[in-house]
């Protein structure tokens, strides 16, 4: 089966530019284990603000129609 990661983590709030660093950095751990299809929620073109409820309609409809499995940030809560 063909791995298709989606990353959890928390977005709302945090400083923009930290959290894409964060993002990029579970993003490239995830290539270096050999997924190769992963769903990073900042690529997704929302707007740094937006709601978190805004946001998470968008990253539950992406998540269900596209991602197999979900790596978890430690602050994805």
């Amino acid at each position: 089966m063909d791995l298709r990661v989606y990353i959890a983590g928390k977005i709302t709030g945090e400083d923009p530019v930290k959290c894409m660093q964060k993002f990029e950095a579970a993003e490239a751990k995830l290539r270096r284990l050999g997924v190769q299809t992963i769903i990073n929620p900042k690529k997704l073109g929302i707007p740094d603000s937006w709601t978190w409820k805004e946001s998470e309609e968008i990253c539950k409809k992406v998540l269900r129609e596209n991602a197999n499995a979900i790596y978890l940030l430690n602050d994805w809560i």
